[in-house]
């Protein structure tokens, strides 16, 4: 199985030590039946890892919402269900370097600590505490300046849809890229707003 899936990196190194491993019978790795994936299919690993995956999807999300440098290691809290503690409690060295975090602490009753960035997902609440990692003056005025930008597009984008002569004259196309940059910008306001709470 292993020199199988190994096969299409490294052909001429594993083809050699097929030779040593396969049956009389066998053919050439290279002409040999791919593996059936269904043998090799487990819902629960499947599942953890879909979760590792997500957790790190999440705190790299967070990372870039704060504006925090990728070169900066973050510590993580993460609330979660006691099966959950097991899987990331093993799979806790991956995450660390998928994610960059230093440290990570597990628990059913994990509390939130002060000036932290959240997020939910996968079933767990997870908390990124951001003091010595952003500037808050700093990143306070950066995100209020955009959110003083987005609110001026929306401001723009629904005076022309507000506008019946730009609806009839407009191709359908524009004004239907004029309702999802609405959508967008709002979104944005959102996230911002609630990442300034994160900063109080």
């Amino acid at each position: 199985t292993v020199l199988t899936l190994l096969h299409p990196f490294a052909p001429f190194i594993t083809e050699e030590l097929w030779g040593f491993f396969r049956s009389d019978k066998s053919a050439d790795l290279i002409i040999s039946p791919w593996i059936d994936k269904m043998e090799m299919f487990d819902s629960n690993i499947e599942e953890d890892m879909l979760m590792i995956k997500e957790l790190v999807t999440s705190v790299r999300s967070i990372r870039n919402r704060m504006n925090i440098p990728p070169r900066k290691k973050l510590n993580l809290y993460v609330r979660c269900s006691s099966n959950q503690i097991q899987v990331l409690k093993v799979q806790k060295d991956l995450l660390k370097i998928l994610a960059r975090v230093e440290n990570v602490f597990l628990g059913e009753d994990t509390e939130k600590p002060k000036h932290s960035a959240a997020a939910v997902t996968a079933g767990l609440e997870i908390f990124v505490p951001l003091k010595g990692l952003v500037n808050f003056d700093k990143e306070k005025k950066r995100m209020k300046k955009r959110s003083a930008d987005a609110v001026g597009l929306i401001e723009k984008i629904n005076s022309k849809l507000s506008n019946q002569n730009f609806l009839d004259r407009a191709p359908k196309a524009v004004v239907e890229r004029e309702k999802l940059n609405l959508v967008k910008l709002t979104e944005e306001v959102d996230k911002i707003n609630a990442n300034l709470e994160m900063l109080k």
